[in-house]
């Protein structure tokens, strides 16, 4: 196998908490993959996995803000390969948000309800204008999905980009990850942080 790997940082080295990885199709709108990006960062996304060879996919990470190019990517020509790399580096396959609903052989469980298994984790995610390939379907070891409180059929489902958001950020609640908080100051790309003048801390 020869996934191709590209490294834009080197990365910091990560504490004993579960790795967690996102997958990318380049099937979703374009603005989607850059509060993605941004996401991962955010939550201290090891690596993201993208299914084909076509590099210009980065390009379309629209409203990253300058994270795209910390993070680290792997493609993936095939499922199969994807599956393999999994299966070789004890990865478990998370779908998040699929139509559950619509599958009965399909065991979804609430995000907020969701055992992780202090194992690494690989998140897929689909909805209605975006479901989950068949093919990666059947890699798939467990499911989770975000339930909404808005009971209007008529109304609109979460897009990837928040689906995909609060499965990482459950996933590093779940599992015990150390919080940055907020210092005096932080600083990135664009934005300067600083405390509420009310924190007395």
């Amino acid at each position: 196998m020869d996934s191709k790997i590209e490294n834009n940082i080197e990365l910091n080295e990560y504490n004993n908490e579960p790795e967690f990885y996102l997958l990318i199709t380049g099937e979703a709108g374009k603005n989607n993959y850059g509060i993605l990006v941004r996401s991962a960062s955010a939550f201290d996304c090891r690596e993201i996995f993208i299914l084909g060879n076509n590099k210009n996919i980065l390009k379309k990470f629209f409203g990253n803000h300058g994270t795209a190019k910390k993070m680290k990517y792997t493609f993936f020509s095939s499922v199969d390969e994807l599956n393999k790399y999994c299966l070789k580096n004890n990865i478990n396959i998370c779908g998040a948000n699929i139509n559950y609903k619509y599958n009965e052989k399909i065991n979804a469980i609430p995000i907020q309800d969701m055992d992780f298994e202090n194992k690494k984790t690989l998140f897929i995610l689909g909805n209605s204008m975006y479901p989950i390939d068949k093919e990666l379907e059947k890699i798939i070891n467990k499911y989770t999905y975000i339930d909404q409180v808005n009971k209007d059929q008529n109304k609109h489902e979460l897009n990837l980009s928040i689906i995909g958001t609060i499965a990482m950020h459950y996933f590093g609640v779940k599992n015990n990850y150390k919080m940055a908080g907020l210092n005096n100051l932080y600083n990135d790309e664009k934005y300067v942080v600083k405390k509420s003048q009310n924190n007395n801390e």
